[in-house]
């Protein structure tokens, strides 16, 4: 590695003196006492920097990412180039050259959104990836790690402690290294320095004896500067002919080479860009990424690599589209809304990007990341992992082959192809998975986490053995037509089972199986819980491994002390407490190392007065007599001040060399306790809040006598409000005056949300809100008619009834209809139809399939009762009451035919022994028994001659019959001859 170090160090200090020119004075006016000064003025002095054009250098200045890249195309001058293709980044742009060399000499590589953010300032962190990725040091065993090595980025951690370990970049005063913040000037100078002393602390070695004859391979491989034309020709080409007779003595080792095979690697591949290959490809990768960019392969690409064990990366941009790709090696496949019509993997995968696979076959290890789809089938024969975004349409397991199936995505069907065992299929938090269990397939265990859902069906003969939820996520389903064991949840209201049985998860023990990493600590350091592992047991044996503390509170645990609480030395070789409810247990004991002198960690009190003195800049005084802004916060001037002396003092306690942690918490409590009551006494200027007010806010049903009222209202202020819950926006309907409420139309009780908001100048108050509730509507049980006239012919018609329970509905129209005419008078051989129409009274309504009942009305005059339900409502009832035919007008011939149904024969005469000589009571006997026999609207008498009593039974009457019309009295029809009628005498009711 030291050798490697050293030619690269070597073609550094070769370049760098050649490379910068000073431009105005040697030494800058403003570096005086500046940490970085007597570096600044030796490079100044020495030719290599110069300042502005008004003699400063600005150290403490942030540099850009282009400038930073710039400044290392000026060390290192190449002539390798290539088009790059970053959304943020163009040809005009003055940058373009030095982002495009540094990419193609793989010393940058841009952002995973495509972009490069040339204009953002460049972080400490992203610094040392960039030297690293020139210097190549790999990270040594003996890491130095920085006190805030949890901010330092996983993507720069291996290039930030090579720099440390180097002393190419150094850290801060208090331990931290401070990896996000930007990169200076003079931060920027101090490095490249290290980096010369160091370069020429090996050149005065004896290990610069190799150097010489390797310098060239180092400038081509590595950084590529500034060989003569002529040599770097011969070199490239002496190069690539070793490495293509590297690639044909060696056989390939999944398939021999042919001459209609093409082999794309990284030296050839932008020979490609734009082009359709209809051809068998075999991309082979090596230690850089390989970039496919517009090519379209639409024959059979394979994936090969010398190296069988490092993953290497495979990007896919602009409008590649594959049609089938087999891997070989272990890859990472990168992509920009890119399609693989069929990708099969014998080697481990990932799966990146936005990408479109129609059908995956993976008979090793696959991870799907980001925006992944699979539009049919994932055919898996080992373990996958679905991560959150991809989503998968057919999931197809090879039972017996796969050990661990982690779905953090959307899978729509996961099942089996064939018979036989799945061990282990868990659902992360918001995955989601229709599961299938064919028959004569047993799946061990199903692991649901927070949030996650799924519908599982257990088709016949099959098994699920194990199901236990850690979800709070509603709606899951088992559908079990085989056999389910054990259903363990945590709450049972999140999943319904078909023939199964669900029980309540019961913690039983709590074992630390991880410890955490971190148990020694200094006074006043903030405890944390990195790296512990919890294995909880419930019932039946059912474990579950919680390793991020994130998630204690989802679990019902609770820890003493809590994570985050800042240490004294009262926890001093105490254990944590891990417990829920009576189940508990303990970490190894805490160490405190609190009479360590001079060690103070001064970051939060530092961060607490950024803080305030942020909170300062955003309060105007309001003393001053200028105007305050909308929702600009204020405050008097004597709080004002008071708040910004107590900043000043613990500022000036925190530059005192004597210090101690004790007097660092002190002041802490003092200046947050400032925070806070500074904080309360600031005042916000807003635009005032409508009061609303309502007459009445639990109106009953139907009510329409509601006023909606602001109460302050303010000049040069408009008012919006809405009636539907939605917020109010200049858009809603403006409030003018009091508003008369519609009442709802449901029958049920109803509450109305109201919201309203004050505009003024622009500007906008909070929404305030007032609710309404109107009670339900109150069912009316029984409608009540009488005096309902029937037709008679000729009759005035009156359209009048009485009604009962008036105080619930009342009469709103009545009419009589021959068909669809109104009828004022009652004509002969015609059916009529009274129309009565009921309006209810608030806040009663209607039943519309409730009949009313009609009284003192006879039943044989009616046809039938019933309700036009397309005209009635809850307010309104439509009831039709459809009476029988009318007779037709009477005539003589009509009197006649009635006379004739007269007969001696049928006539059924009896009187009492008593009556038996009266004549008018026999007259009167007879004329009812004839009366029974003509038809409806007439009427028959006798008008006795004489009489003959013959003996105690029998009584002969003579006289003549007259039939006249109940509709018109001058109808009528006499026998011509007089009639003998034998009437029967029977006993009166008192003779025995």
């Amino acid at each position: 590695m030291k050798k490697k170090l050293a030619k690269t160090l070597l073609v550094l200090i070769l370049i760098l003196p050649h490379h910068f020119t000073p431009a105005y004075s040697s030494t800058s006016n403003d570096i005086s006492g500046h940490w970085a000064e007597k570096t600044i003025t030796s490079w100044q002095n020495t030719a290599k920097i110069s300042g502005y054009e008004d003699n400063t250098f600005r150290p403490d200045n942030a540099i850009t990412r282009a400038e930073f890249v710039h400044l290392i195309n000026t060390m290192m001058p190449s002539e390798q180039n290539s088009t790059i293709y970053f959304e943020d980044v163009s040809k005009n742009d003055w940058f373009y050259n030095d982002i495009s060399k540094a990419v193609s000499n793989h010393i940058v590589f841009g952002f995973e959104d495509n972009t490069f953010r040339p204009n953002e300032m460049l972080t400490r962190a992203q610094a040392a990836v960039i030297i690293n990725n020139i210097l190549h040091i790999p990270t040594h065993s003996n890491v130095i790690v920085p006190i805030d090595d949890n901010d330092i980025p996983e993507w720069s951690k291996n290039a930030v402690y090579a720099m440390l370990n180097q002393n190419f970049l150094c850290g801060y005063e208090d331990g931290s290294f401070g990896a996000n913040r930007n990169m200076t000037r003079a931060e920027t100078i101090s490095m490249l320095n290290r980096i010369e002393i160091s370069a020429n602390a090996i050149i005065n070695t004896n290990e610069n004896q190799n150097i010489n004859q390797n310098i060239n391979q180092i400038y081509y491989n590595n950084i590529v500067t500034n060989i003569p034309s002529k040599e770097k020709s011969d070199f490239k080409s002496n190069y690539e002919k070793s490495e293509k007779d590297n690639t044909n003595t060696s056989k390939d080792k999944h398939s021999q080479t042919s001459q209609n095979v093409i082999t794309i690697t990284k030296y050839n591949v932008s020979e490609f860009y734009g082009k359709t290959i209809n051809q068998a490809v075999k991309i082979k990768l090596e230690d850089t990424p390989i970039n496919l960019t517009d090519i379209v392969f639409t024959k059979t690409v394979e994936i090969i690599s010398d190296n069988q064990y490092d993953t290497n990366t495979l990007f896919l941009k602009g409008t590649t589209n594959i049609n089938h790709m087999t891997t070989f090696v272990p890859v990472t496949i990168t992509s920009e809304n890119n399609a693989i019509k069929t990708l099969i993997s014998k080697s481990k995968i990932e799966i990146c990007g936005n990408t479109e696979i129609t059908n995956l076959k993976c008979y090793d290890d696959v991870n799907t990341d980001d925006n992944t789809v699979v539009t049919d089938t994932a055919e898996i024969f080992s373990n996958i992992t679905v991560n959150s975004n991809t989503k998968i349409n057919t999931l197809l397991l090879i039972p017996n082959s796969v050990s661990h199936i982690t779905i953090k995505g959307t899978v729509d069907t996961l099942t089996t192809k064939e018979t036989g065992n799945v061990p282990f299929i868990h659902l992360e938090e918001y995955a989601s998975a229709n599961i299938i269990i064919p028959s004569f397939v047993t799946v061990e265990n199903i692991t649901l986490s927070q949030n996650a859902h799924c519908n599982i069906t257990i088709q016949n003969d099959a098994q699920l053995k194990e199901l236990i939820s850690f979800s709070k996520c509603s709606g899951s389903t088992i559908a079990n037509y085989g056999i389910a064991e054990n259903i363990i949840v945590f709450d049972t209201n999140t999943i319904i089972a078909e023939n199964a049985v669900i029980e309540q998860a019961i913690l039983q023990n709590i074992e630390v199986i991880s410890q955490p990493s971190h148990l020694h600590y200094k006074e006043g350091d903030t405890l944390s819980f990195s790296d512990i592992s919890l294995l909880l047991q419930y019932q039946n044996n059912i474990t579950q491994t919680v390793n991020d503390i994130s998630n204690f509170n989802d679990y019902h645990i609770k820890t003493i002390p809590d994570c985050n609480t800042i240490l004294t030395s009262k926890h001093h070789n105490q254990p944590i407490k891990i417990y829920s409810n009576d189940i508990f247990a303990y970490t190894d004991l805490l160490q405190i190392d609190y009479k360590i002198k001079n060690t103070v960690n001064k970051q939060p009190l530092l961060h607490l007065i950024q803080q305030c003195y942020e909170m300062l800049q955003n309060t105007s005084i309001s003393d001053t007599g200028d105007e305050i802004n909308f929702y600009q916060y204020y405050i008097n001037e004597t709080d004002f001040h008071l708040f910004e002396n107590t900043i000043l003092l613990s500022e000036q306690l925190l530059s005192e060399q004597s210090i101690t942690q004790h007097q660092i918490q002190k002041e802490y409590d003092t200046l947050q306790k400032a925070l806070q009551e500074f904080e309360s006494k600031r005042l916000q200027k807003t635009v005032c809040c409508p009061i609303l007010s309502l007459s009445n806010t639990s109106p009953e049903y139907g009510a329409d006598d509601v006023i909606l009222t602001i109460e302050n209202i303010q000049d040069n202020t408009n008012y919006y409000y809405t009636l539907d819950n939605s917020d109010p926006t200049t858009e809603s309907t403006e409030y003018i005056s009091p508003i008369i409420l519609l009442p709802p139309e449901q029958t049920e009780p109803t509450t109305i949300n109201i919201k309203a908001i004050a505009v003024q100048n622009g500007y906008c108050s909070s929404v305030s809100e007032i609710a309404i509730t109107y009670s339900a509507a109150q069912i009316i049980e029984d409608i009540f008619i009488s005096d309902l006239e029937t037709p008679i012919i000729g009759k005035q018609i009156l359209n009048t009834i009485s009604l009962e329970n008036e105080q619930e509905y009342t009469l709103e129209s009545l009419c009589w209809k021959n068909g669809e005419d109104i009828a004022e008078v009652f004509e002969a051989d015609t059916a009529y139809t009274a129309e009565i129409i009921l309006k209810s009274k608030k806040p009663y309504i209607f039943e519309t399939d409730r009949l009313p009942i009609l009284k003192e009305i006879e039943n044989t005059k009616i046809n039938c009762i019933l309700i036009d339900e397309q005209r009635s409502n809850p307010h309104s009832l439509c009831i039709l009451v459809h009476f029988k035919t009318t007779p037709p007008y009477p005539t003589e011939e009509m009197a006649k035919n009635e006379l004739e149904k007269i007969k001696i024969d049928t006539l059924s005469v009896t009187v009492p022994y008593s009556e038996r000589e009266n004549e008018q009571y026999c007259a009167q006997a007879t004329s009812e028994s004839a009366c029974q026999l003509v038809s409806e609207y007439w009427y028959a008498e006798f008008e006795l001659i004489f009489m003959l009593p013959i003996d105690c039974n029998l009584t002969v009457v003579s006289g003549q019959f007259t039939v006249t019309s109940t509709i018109d009295d001058s109808v009528s029809a006499t026998n011509e001859y007089n009639i003998d009628v034998n009437i029967d005498i029977i006993p009166d009711d008192n003779e025995t």
